[in-house]
Protein backbone atom coordinates (compact mmCIF):
# COMPACT_ATOMS: atom_id res chain seq x y z
CA UNK A 1 0.00 0.00 0.00
CA UNK A 2 1.10 3.62 -0.96
CA UNK A 3 1.65 6.31 1.56
CA UNK A 4 0.49 9.71 1.58
CA UNK A 5 2.99 12.24 1.94
CA UNK A 6 2.73 15.88 3.99
CA UNK A 7 4.31 18.38 5.78
CA UNK A 8 4.02 18.87 9.76
CA UNK A 9 3.95 22.46 11.06
CA UNK A 10 7.77 22.79 11.91
CA UNK A 11 7.99 21.39 7.69
CA UNK A 12 9.38 18.33 8.71
CA UNK A 13 7.98 15.71 6.22
CA UNK A 14 5.56 12.98 7.38
CA UNK A 15 3.95 10.44 6.21
CA UNK A 16 0.13 9.17 6.50
CA UNK A 17 0.08 5.28 7.07
CA UNK A 18 -3.25 3.26 8.00
CA UNK A 19 -4.58 6.28 9.89
CA UNK A 20 -1.43 7.58 11.71
CA UNK A 21 1.49 10.27 11.15
CA UNK A 22 5.32 9.40 10.86
CA UNK A 23 7.46 11.77 10.72
CA UNK A 24 10.90 11.50 8.92
CA UNK A 25 13.68 10.16 11.33
CA UNK A 26 16.67 9.70 8.81
CA UNK A 27 17.23 8.51 5.11
CA UNK A 28 19.38 5.51 4.61
CA UNK A 29 22.39 4.47 2.57
CA UNK A 30 20.41 1.84 0.98
CA UNK A 31 17.73 4.43 -0.53
CA UNK A 32 15.25 3.80 2.35
CA UNK A 33 13.78 6.34 4.15
CA UNK A 34 12.98 5.33 8.38
CA UNK A 35 9.92 7.43 9.81
CA UNK A 36 8.83 7.15 13.47
CA UNK A 37 5.52 8.00 14.96
CA UNK A 38 4.66 11.56 15.37
CA UNK A 39 3.49 10.54 19.00
CA UNK A 40 7.22 9.29 19.72
CA UNK A 41 7.40 11.28 22.75
CA UNK A 42 3.94 12.60 24.05
CA UNK A 43 2.67 9.03 23.99
CA UNK A 44 5.63 6.77 24.34
CA UNK A 45 4.81 5.16 21.02
CA UNK A 46 7.87 3.01 19.68
CA UNK A 47 5.59 2.38 16.06
CA UNK A 48 8.36 3.14 13.33
CA UNK A 49 8.12 2.37 9.24
CA UNK A 50 10.43 1.98 6.41
CA UNK A 51 10.12 3.30 3.06
CA UNK A 52 11.38 3.28 -0.49
CA UNK A 53 9.41 6.23 -2.05
CA UNK A 54 6.43 5.60 -1.69
CA UNK A 55 6.25 2.22 -1.12
CA UNK A 56 6.27 0.79 2.82
CA UNK A 57 8.83 -2.07 3.11
CA UNK A 58 8.34 -2.77 6.97
CA UNK A 59 6.66 -1.69 10.01
CA UNK A 60 8.12 -1.55 13.57
CA UNK A 61 6.73 -2.23 16.58
CA UNK A 62 2.60 -1.21 17.94
CA UNK A 63 1.33 1.95 18.31
CA UNK A 64 0.07 3.31 22.48
CA UNK A 65 -2.80 5.46 20.77
CA UNK A 66 -5.36 4.94 18.27
CA UNK A 67 -5.18 7.00 14.85
CA UNK A 68 -6.81 9.96 13.73
CA UNK A 69 -6.46 10.33 9.70
CA UNK A 70 -8.38 13.87 10.09
CA UNK A 71 -5.68 15.43 11.97
CA UNK A 72 -3.20 14.06 9.98
CA UNK A 73 -4.84 15.11 6.80
CA UNK A 74 -5.77 18.47 7.92
CA UNK A 75 -1.83 18.87 8.46
CA UNK A 76 -1.09 17.73 5.31
CA UNK A 77 -3.23 20.65 3.79
CA UNK A 78 -1.98 23.22 5.54
CA UNK A 79 1.71 22.27 4.86
CA UNK A 80 0.67 22.78 1.32
CA UNK A 81 -1.22 25.58 1.32
CA UNK A 82 2.66 27.10 3.49
CA UNK A 83 4.40 25.43 0.34
CA UNK A 84 2.08 27.30 -2.07
CA UNK A 85 2.44 30.61 -0.09
CA UNK A 86 6.49 30.28 -0.38
CA UNK A 87 6.55 29.49 -4.38
CA UNK A 88 4.06 32.08 -5.30
CA UNK A 89 4.31 34.77 -2.80
CA UNK A 90 0.55 34.28 -2.83
CA UNK A 91 -2.03 35.35 -0.03
CA UNK A 92 -3.66 32.63 2.37
CA UNK A 93 -6.57 33.31 0.91
CA UNK A 94 -5.92 32.38 -2.78
CA UNK A 95 -3.12 29.40 -1.58
CA UNK A 96 -6.51 28.12 0.71
CA UNK A 97 -8.90 28.08 -2.66
CA UNK A 98 -6.40 26.10 -4.46
CA UNK A 99 -5.89 23.23 -1.60
CA UNK A 100 -9.75 22.95 -1.90
CA UNK A 101 -10.13 23.00 -5.57
CA UNK A 102 -7.56 20.05 -5.95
Amino acid sequence: MAVVFGWSSKRKQTVIYHNFEYVKDRDNVNTTTAWRCRMYQSMKCKARLTTIGSEVLKEHGEHTHSGNVATSLGRRAVGEMKADMDSLLSTPSSSQAAVVVT
